[in-house]
């Protein structure tokens, strides 16, 4: 089955909206009953059957874990004088502002803050309020054999939440990483990035 998609898939988490029509959202009920490719570029959604799907392309394939419902990968982010740090993110399709978003645990641990000149800004929006934190660019974000040149970075100041100190994973990749793909989610297998 294939759906045609709005030009923008999500939208919240901080981002600016964009003027489009919103008739709903899709989730894990139908990301974990049919492997999902997105198309950003083609403004599509396709769904197959799990027994019907097979990859054999070119792109990254990327383990992927469920923790509450939510995809999340291994990753590593390189950064100026912390070396290269492991980190746990999920993949957020609906955080339009910032490539990788991280939690104020990992902020902390490795000191993130003073690592390069950051700026003072918008984290993101939640019900009811919104969030600040420090904005910046990392020198790169690896995801399997993929490397990211430089990914917008906010960096959280929350104390609680899923960016506190206690947050279940180090953070987010949001969509301004993932328009750049044909992305297939095939849950709870693997992720498949197409650049």
């Amino acid at each position: 089955m294939r759906v045609r998609a709005p030009p923008a898939i999500g939208g919240a988490g901080g981002g600016s909206v964009r003027a489009r029509d919103i008739h709903g959202t899709i989730g894990y009920d139908l990301f974990n009953r049919y492997v999902v490719t997105i198309d950003y570029e083609a403004h599509t959604i396709t769904l197959l059957e799990p027994g019907a799907f097979t990859y054999t392309g070119s792109g990254t394939v990327v383990p992927v874990d469920l923790e509450h419902h939510l995809p999340v990968v291994g990753a590593s982010i390189v950064t100026r004088t912390r070396g290269v740090i492991p980190v746990r993110l999920h993949l957020d399709l609906g955080s339009s502002t910032y490539a990788v978003r991280l939690s104020q645990r990992i902020v902390a641990a490795y000191g993130l803050s003073h690592d390069t000149v950051t700026v003072h800004g918008p984290f993101g929006v939640g019900v009811g309020s919104a969030s600040e934190g420090e904005l910046l660019r990392m020198p790169a974000l690896k995801i399997g054999a993929l490397t990211i040149s430089r990914p917008s970075t906010a960096l959280s100041h929350e104390r609680d939440g899923p960016f506190g100190a206690t947050a279940g994973t180090d953070g987010t990749i949001g969509e301004p990483i993932l328009r750049r793909t044909r992305l297939t989610l095939d849950l709870p297998i693997a992720l498949t990035l197409i650049f």
